[in-house]
Order: structure tokens, then C-alpha cells, then sequence
């Protein structure tokens, strides 16, 4: 089985291609913007270089965000529609979802990264697994993020923890991993979890987005 995946919802243009949980092509670039043009050629080298063609993916996948409003929905609509086109169903995947180290195998995990970085509005996305609490994406203050350390075994993170964070684990005698969300980590889990119901791919703002959808032409 081959799964594509996309992840436009972070800092890079990321596409990554698998052969059950083997990766046979990872093409990446730094962008903020202009994933609209870059996406479908770093899919085509992809595709080049793991010497197959679109007709042979059986899985598209996605990252649904939370991250960059315009990433995710450019990220969306274009595997959307590869999808589409090769009559396959698409697959959502959110940002912590596709954290690389997540597994099935982790336990009761949270993986957090960071939404608003000051104090005193410090904040995480935060998803928890194997437990109950955050099934979908929500953004957390620090000061509510104990709760969902209560039961708790491993936390992954985007970035190493800050002060306030810090003392947060520490008080639990929580471990830390650093872990990346990634195009590979999008695929690993649409392969990972392909039999238990898996999201939609539509967008995950996780908090109303600082960008405006254009108007439609009247």
C-alpha cells in the first residue's frame, strides 16, 4: 500500500510518500507563503523519485492544521482533489496527529505545541492519545494544561519547554520528547490508524484564524 501525504499547516512545504511504513520519497522547503505553486511540483518529484506514478497511491492524507490558515487550505484542496481525480478517499490528519514519534505504542501521551508564547496568555495546542480528553485539537492556557497531565505517560513537544512549562513537568515527574510534525508523520499515522474510522479532510483552526476568507464574486 502507498500513502501520500502533505503537510502545508506548518513553516515548510512537505510532502512525503510511503510504501506500507517504508518512505520511498521526502521532498521539503521552507516557506511561509506560495505553497499553492510549490506543492504540486515537490509532489511530482516525489512521485519521481520513488519511480511511481499518482494511479499507484492508495492513500492521500493531509494535515487539517491547527497552523497556517492559507497552508491548510491550499494543503486540503489539492490533495482533496488528487483524491478526487484517482476516485480514492482523502485523509485528514492534524498537526499533532502528525507529530513523527506518535504511535500506537506511546501510551497515554499529550503532544503540545506552542499557540500563544507570552505570559500571561501562554498557550499550547494540545491533542491527547490512548486516553480521554482532547480528541480533536484545542488551544490550552498553561494554567488548565494539569488536567490533561493527570494521566499522562509521555509528552511530546514541538520545541523544548520554556520556564513555565518546564516546572509544569517537572512538578509531575513527566518525561519530555521533542518530536516534529511533518508530511512523514502525516502518512505514518493515515497508515498507522487506517481501519478506525479516520477524519475527514477539512480544516482544523482549533481557534477562529487571524486570516478572512475572500468574499465570492457577487
Amino acid at each position: 500500500m502507498i500513502t501520500l501525504g502533505v503537510h502545508c499547516a506548518g513553516p515548510n512545504c512537505d510532502v512525503a510518500l510511503l510504501k506500507d511504513n517504508i518512505p520511498l520519497a521526502i521532498k521539503t522547503l521552507p516557506m511561509k507563503r506560495g505553497h499553492d505553486q510549490h506543492l504540486p511540483v515537490l509532489v511530482q518529484e516525489s512521485f519521481k523519485q520513488a519511480d511511481i506514478t499518482i494511479a499507484e497511491v492508495d492513500r492521500f492524507s493531509v494535515c487539517v492544521g491547527p497552523g497556517s490558515f492559507t497552508g491548510i487550505r491550499v494543503g486540503v484542496a489539492f490533495v482533496r482533489g488528487l483524491a478526487l481525480s484517482c476516485e480514492k478517499t482523502a485523509i485528514g490528519v492534524t498537526s499533532l496527529e502528525a507529530f513523527e514519534s506518535i504511535s500506537q505504542d506511546n501510551g497515554r501521551s499529550i503532544a503540545l505545541s506552542p499557540a500563544k508564547r507570552k505570559m500571561p496568555d501562554l498557550s499550547f495546542w494540545a491533542q491527547t492519545f490512548g486516553q480521554s480528553g482532547l480528541e480533536d485539537p484545542a488551544e490550552i492556557g498553561l494554567p488548565d494544561l494539569g488536567e490533561y497531565l493527570v494521566e499522562t505517560d509521555t509528552v511530546f513537544l514541538s520545541e523544548a519547554p520554556g520556564e513555565e512549562l518546564l516546572v509544569e513537568l517537572q512538578n509531575r515527574n513527566l518525561d519530555w520528547e521533542l518530536s516534529q510534525s511533518t508530511a512523514l508523520g502525516v502518512a505514518k499515522f493515515a497508515v498507522a490508524h487506517s481501519g478506525n474510522g479516520l477524519r475527514a479532510p477539512s480544516p482544523v483552526y482549533a481557534r477562529a484564524p487571524d486570516a478572512i476568507p475572500a468574499k465570492p464574486a457577487r
